[in-house]
C-alpha cells in the first residue's frame, strides 16, 4: 500500500511539479493505510479544500493497490484549537470512524449563471430556475416556487458531460442562499454513509440528517445498482420526504425505465414526477459561450486562435470546462499575470495530458458494443445475454476481444459488461486470438470492418 502512495505522488510530480507537491501534497499527514484505504490529516481547511478540489479526483483513476482495485482517500482536517503545547494524540478511531452526514461540497462554478442550457436543454433549466427562485433574465432571486411544486420527484437524466451536475448543485446553492435547507449528495456519498450508519450502529443519526430536510438531490443514481441496502434505505427516505411535501431531485445517466439492478418500487417513485432529459451541448456558439462565461468566472481572457483551438479538443461543455480550470490552475502555479494572455504553445503544454485523457475517454466499451451489433446485424441485448446461438456467441466473443484490445479493460470488467466470470473472458479471447492465428477469414473479416469504425471514430 505505501508503495502504491508513493507512486501515485511520483505521478503528480510528473503532472503538476515537484515544487507544487512539495507545497500542497507532501505536508498532508499520512495517518493510517491498508489494502483498500488510506487516512490523510490536513492541517486546515484551505489546504483540504485545495486536495480535494486537484488531487482527490486524480486519487480516483492513479490510486490504485496491488489488485487492481482504487484505494478510497479519507481526509479529515487536524483541530487547529487543541492547545500547541499539548501532545497530540493518534486517533484511536480510523477516519470511517468519525465520518458525519453531511452534504457534499458544491463547486462555486457550478450555477445558474453559469449554465449555457442551448435549446436542447432550455426545459430542464427553466423548470428548475423557476422551482429554486432563481430569474435567469437579469440573474436575480424570486420567491421559490417549492411549496406549490407540481412535481416530485424530479428526475434529470443524461449521458456523462450533459451538465446534470451542475444544474443539480445549481439548485443546492441558490436554495441555499434563500436559507432553505438543500441536501446534496452525490449517490457515492449517500452509499458510504448509509453502510456506515448500519456497521456503527448511528442509523437514527442517519436519519435525522437526511429526512429532515426541505430538498434532498442525490447525484448520479445509476450507482446505486445492486447495492440492496442503499436502495431499501433510500426507499424510505424517499417515502417520508414525498409524504411530507419535500422535494426530490434525482439524477442518473439514463431515464429511470432503463436502469439496471435497481428495485421496481424505487424505479416506480422514480418516475411517479417528472422525468427530463439532457443533451450534450454541440453547437459551435453555445460551447464557445461557456468557454466565454468560464473564463468571465476566472477573470481569465484567451485569444481568439486558443479559443477555437480549446473548442476543437475539447466538444462538449464538461471537457472544456475542465481545460479552462486547468489552464488557470496552472498558469497561476507559473506565476502568469492576469493581463498576459497565454500563447498557443503554452496552452498545448498545459493541456496535453489532459488532451491524451480526452482521447482516451472518446471510444467506450457501450460504443464498442453498439459498432459490433450493426456489423452482425444484432441487438446489444443479444451480445450481452444469455442465447448460446452462433449469431450470438460470435459477436459475444469478438465484442470481450475487442474491449480488451482496444481499452485495455480487465477481464473482470469485461466480464461485469456481459454477466459472465473471467474465466468466460478469456476463454472467450482466447478463441478469436486462435481463429486470427489460423486466418480465419469469417472473423479477420468482421475485425477488420469494425476496427476500420473505430479508427474512424
Amino acid at each position: 500500500m505505501m508503495q502504491a502512495w508513493d507512486d501515485f505522488i511520483a505521478s503528480l510530480e510528473k503532472d503538476l511539479g515537484s515544487p507544487t507537491i512539495l507545497k500542497w501534497v507532501k505536508p498532508i499527514k499520512l495517518l493510517k493505510f491498508d489494502a483498500g484505504n488510506v487516512y490523510l490529516e490536513a492541517k486546515d481547511s484551505f489546504q483540504a479544500m485545495w486536495f480535494e478540489e486537484h488531487i482527490l479526483p486524480k486519487a480516483k483513476k492513479g490510486l490504485i493497490n496491488n489488485n487492481g482495485r482504487p484505494i478510497k482517500v479519507h481526509l479529515a482536517i487536524f483541530d487547529q484549537y487543541k492547545s500547541k503545547n499539548a501532545k497530540r494524540e493518534e486517533p484511536k478511531q480510523s477516519m470511517e470512524e468519525t465520518i458525519n452526514f453531511l452534504p457534499d461540497r458544491l463547486e462555486p462554478s457550478c450555477t445558474f449563471e453559469q449554465f449555457i442550457p442551448g435549446n436542447e436543454n432550455l426545459v430542464p433549466y427553466q423548470i428548475l430556475c423557476k422551482l429554486t427562485g432563481f430569474n435567469p433574465d437579469g440573474y436575480k432571486l424570486e420567491t421559490p416556487s417549492l411549496k406549490s411544486a407540481t412535481y416530485n420527484p424530479i428526475f434529470i437524466h443524461g449521458k456523462s458531460g450533459t451538465g446534470k451536475t451542475h444544474l443539480l448543485m445549481s439548485a443546492a446553492s441558490t436554495l441555499q442562499a434563500r436559507g432553505v435547507n438543500a441536501f446534496y449528495v452525490k449517490a457515492e456519498t449517500f452509499t458510504q454513509h448509509v453502510v456506515f450508519a448500519i456497521r456503527m450502529g448511528k442509523m437514527q443519526e442517519f436519519r435525522q440528517a437526511y429526512r429532515h430536510v426541505d430538498v434532498l438531490l442525490i447525484d448520479g443514481a445509476q450507482i446505486l445498482a445492486r447495492k440492496n441496502a442503499t436502495q431499501e434505505e433510500l426507499f424510505h427516505t424517499f417515502n417520508t420526504l414525498h409524504t411530507a411535501s419535500k422535494q426530490i431531485i434525482i439524477s442518473a445517466n439514463m431515464a429511470p425505465r432503463f436502469l439496471e439492478n435497481i428495485e421496481d418500487r424505487l424505479i416506480s417513485r422514480f418516475e411517479w414526477g417528472l422525468s427530463l432529459p439532457l443533451e450534450k451541448v454541440h453547437a459551435m456558439n453555445e460551447l464557445e459561450n461557456i468557454l466565454r462565461k468560464r473564463t468571465e468566472l476566472y477573470r481569465f481572457p484567451l485569444k481568439q486562435d486558443v479559443i477555437e483551438y480549446l473548442m476543437k479538443q475539447f466538444p462538449n461543455a464538461k471537457s472544456l470546462s475542465g481545460a479552462i480550470e486547468t489552464l488557470n490552475f496552472k498558469s497561476q502555479l507559473d506565476n502568469k499575470s492576469t493581463h498576459a494572455m497565454l500563447e498557443l504553445g503554452e496552452v498545448k503544454s498545459y493541456l496535453y495530458k489532459l488532451i491524451e485523457e480526452e482521447a482516451r475517454e472518446k471510444l467506450t466499451h457501450e460504443k464498442i458494443l453498439t459498432m459490433v451489433a450493426e456489423n452482425f446485424g444484432v441487438k446489444i441485448e443479444d451480445i450481452t445475454g444469455k442465447s448460446q446461438s452462433r449469431d450470438s456467441v460470435l459477436p459475444r466473443q469478438i465484442a470481450m476481444y475487442l474491449l480488451r484490445k482496444e481499452l485495455s479493460m480487465p477481464f473482470v470488467k469485461i466480464g461485469h459488461v456481459f454477466s459472465r466470470d473471467h474465466s468466460t473472458v478469456m476463454s472467450s479471447i482466447k478463441n478469436i486470438t486462435k481463429s486470427l492465428e489460423s486466418k480465419n477469414k469469417e472473423v479477420a473479416s468482421h475485425l477488420t470492418d469494425i476496427q476500420r469504425k473505430i479508427v474512424n471514430f
